[in-house]
């Protein structure tokens, strides 16, 4: 996954998170999704978690909020929406990878390669 992350392999790609969980964490877990969604590159649009333990009948509720946030995510990508929050945070990490794929040039061929291919290093 390294070389995802060096690479910035989901810029330009859209995603969303979701989650289940028994007892609790189901936000949590979609919270971490989504940051390890737009650490690669992506934009999120959003999640849904539910936590089933306590009544398994609380996922009719959740598939309606999944199949809205589909509707939210094939939008976003139809219309190449931009969220202004992300954005800042992409430009930091590609930066800051451009800088170390830079540094290690030498044993990050691959990495290297990549970034020059796409027309992100001169």
């Amino acid at each position: 996954m390294a070389d995802a992350i060096h690479c910035q392999m989901f810029i330009g790609k859209y995603g969303c998170a979701v989650a289940t969980a028994g007892g609790s964490g189901a936000d949590e877990v979609v919270a971490y999704l989504n940051r390890v969604l737009q650490t690669l590159g992506a934009n999120t649009v959003g999640g849904v978690g539910v936590v089933l333990g306590g009544d398994p009948e609380t996922i009719v509720p959740a598939e309606g909020r999944a199949y809205e946030l589909g509707k939210r995510l094939a939008k976003a990508i139809a219309n190449k929406e931009t969220y202004p929050e992300q954005e800042k945070l992409h430009a930091a990490m590609l930066e800051r990878m451009r800088a170390l794929v830079t540094a290690n040039k030498d044993r990050w061929h691959h990495e290297y390669d990549y970034w020059k291919a796409a027309g992100r290093i001169p």
